[in-house]
């Protein structure tokens, strides 16, 4: 057969990840492995858009909205509502966070995200072909996805009660490779 031009389970089913630190820690449900993406992969970040300290509720329009790439790396902190749902549709991919329930659904895939001390803390990596998602270092999902070229946007929404953001940064990713 030709070239994988479309993804499709048949064809795919492992990803390369970004470096990650793994660490042990103690948690009330026992020890628990920890990932996070080592620090260095900061130097990639390019143009930014933040907010901090406010407070996002179903009518807000989308606080991310100027900003347009195709290599993301989103870092958020925030408070939920008991029954949010916060909603990161990054280039078309529904990234959900359920507080009722909670629970991450990355674009189907389901996993358990529990709040730590009332807050979540979520790290997006979007590549081009997988998309990482941290939870509170103690939830991660890697997807192999390949978002639709045209999307380029990042959307935020929330359904329910508000959500007390304390920050929200997206950046755009340079290239690991020298002059593209």
């Amino acid at each position: 057969p030709g070239p994988v031009t479309q993804f499709e389970p048949k064809h795919f089913n492992q990803a390369i990840t970004v470096p990650l630190r793994l660490q042990l820690v103690s948690t009330a449900y026992g020890p628990r492995l920890t990932w996070t993406p080592v620090k260095v992969l900061e130097a990639l970040r390019g143009k930014s858009q933040k907010i901090a300290d406010t407070t996002l509720k179903p009518s807000d329009q989308n606080p991310l909205g100027d900003l347009q790439g195709e290599l993301f790396d989103i870092a958020l902190s925030c408070a939920p509502a008991a029954d949010s749902e916060l909603t990161l549709r990054v280039r078309g991919v529904p990234i959900v966070y359920h507080a009722a329930a909670q629970e991450l659904v990355v674009n189907v895939h389901r996993a358990p995200a529990r709040l730590r001390n009332g807050k979540l803390e979520l790290r997006i990596l979007a590549d081009r072909t997988a998309f990482e998602v941290f939870a509170n270092d103690l939830t991660y999902v890697p997807m192999p996805v390949i978002p639709r070229a045209e999307d380029r946007a990042i959307e935020v929404s929330i359904k329910g009660g508000p959500v007390k953001m304390q920050s929200l940064a997206a950046w755009e990713l340079k290239s690991i490779w020298p002059g593209r």
